[in-house]
């Protein structure tokens, strides 16, 4: 996320810690976990309720944070899908692929990332 978000001052301050990039990304921006807990190696059942649970968990935080919806960004395709109803959001958010498994991922996760945040 960072190297799409901070691509060009990331070729200039290549030695800089990522604790720099990721103190400056907390500045502007609130990142929050969709699942609060790893669910790769779960089963499609366990990971449906893991999902399910963590929606609720989300949608309270939202809540909490009094958010209106404005440049929310949804990271994983599949698990948003399952995870939308729960989360009975009153806006259309923004969801991007997670950057794994293949380069044209990691390229569509980067392209999206950036179109959101309108850099």
């Amino acid at each position: 996320m960072m190297s799409a978000i901070f691509e060009e001052e990331l070729k200039i301050c290549e030695n800089y810690p990522k604790e720099y990039f990721l103190d400056k990304f907390k500045k502007d921006f609130y990142l929050t976990d969709m699942v609060k807990c790893p669910i790769d190696k779960l089963g499609n059942e366990k990971k449906n309720m893991a999902i399910d649970y963590c929606s609720e968990y989300l949608k309270q935080e939202l809540h909490k944070l009094e958010y209106n919806g404005e440049n929310l960004i949804f990271i994983g395709k599949s698990t948003f899908k399952k995870a939308e109803k729960k989360l009975d959001l009153k806006y259309r958010p923004i969801v991007i692929p997670l950057p794994f498994g293949s380069k044209k991922n990691v390229d569509d996760f980067k392209k999206g990332l950036k179109q959101a945040l309108g850099i």
